[in-house]
């Protein structure tokens, strides 16, 4: 489903805001955003498990949330402008931590099939 101008407006802002998408060019982030889906996950609800077959990787537009590997350590916290799920993306394999959202947080969803596209016609 493609954004409203509103939320394209948004997602467009935080693409360009994060380290990751920064230097991308105008056209490219224009066409990322439009791949975007809003995705609300609430405190304590668990984005993804281990084992799960990546579909998406997501980037926090605000919240915060905390990988916790199989044996329950903690590997590291993701917040506002981070990617989350982009290796399990690129690599194919499956999820290697849970993920859990620590407060409600607002993230930005690019499937697989979208970020591929995306690759095939920004490759910069």
């Amino acid at each position: 489903m493609q954004p409203t101008s509103t939320e394209f407006a948004a997602i467009r802002a935080t693409l360009s805001e994060s380290p990751l998408f920064a230097e991308f060019e105008t056209a490219a982030l224009d066409t990322l955003a439009g791949h975007a889906d809003s995705v609300t996950v609430r405190g304590g609800e668990m984005l993804f498990s281990v084992g799960d077959a990546p579909q998406a990787f997501y980037l926090v537009a605000a919240g915060r949330l905390c990988a916790v590997l199989a044996n329950g350590h903690i590997a590291g916290y993701i917040g506002r402008l981070e990617p989350v799920g982009e290796i399990g993306v690129i690599s194919g394999e499956p999820r290697t931590a849970n993920v859990v959202a620590l407060r409600d947080s607002l993230l930005y969803r690019f499937s697989n099939e979208a970020f591929h596209t995306f690759m095939l016609t920004h490759p910069a």
